[in-house]
């Protein structure tokens, strides 16, 4: 695992010296740290996870530090993490209970909203981040694995409605 986050903190130099997209603080990724409220979520794919917190790491130039960690439902160390910018290319991402690599795209859509994809092994999920107007709460609506056509405005019962407080 030390290899993959050093290969990924290596990816973030590199994206920092690059040249790159233009980045907007405003439409960037919700800076800080937030923890999941599970009583403000509704989780219709999965249980929910006993404890989590995600943390968002400026790193200039666009460039940013994602790390999630808690214990999901089964009590089970849970984290990933990745490094990348808001621009819809694919970034690296390693996810540990699978101890996978996978690659993750985020689109910023407004100031306060962005679109993911995520894929990891066989799998392709789909989901929205939505940052409240007072910074206060983030919200990230994963939709099924496949369903990026979901999110073009369609109503879909089958998500996951995780709210985050910020801390």
């Amino acid at each position: 695992m030390r290899r993959t986050i050093g290969a990924l903190l290596a990816l973030a130099v590199c994206l920092a010296l690059g040249q790159g997209t233009t980045y907007s603080q405003s439409a960037g990724p919700p800076l800080g740290t937030w923890k999941f409220n599970a009583a403000k979520s509704k989780m219709n794919l999965s249980l929910p996870p006993r404890n989590l917190t995600r943390t968002y790491e400026d790193r200039g130039g666009g460039v940013y530090i994602y790390t999630q960690q808690g214990n999901g439902p089964d009590g089970k160390s849970v984290f990933s993490m990745y490094v990348a910018r808001d621009d819809g290319k694919e970034y690296p991402m390693f996810v540990r209970g699978r101890n996978e690599m996978g690659t993750i795209s985020i689109k910023p859509t407004d100031a306060y909203t962005a679109e993911q994809i995520e894929k990891v092994g066989t799998a392709t999920t789909t989901a929205k981040r939505e940052l409240s107007r007072d910074g206060k709460t983030l919200t990230i609506t994963v939709y099924p694995a496949a369903s990026a056509a979901r999110m073009a405005g369609t109503v879909v019962k089958e998500t996951n409605l995780m709210v985050f407080d910020r801390q």
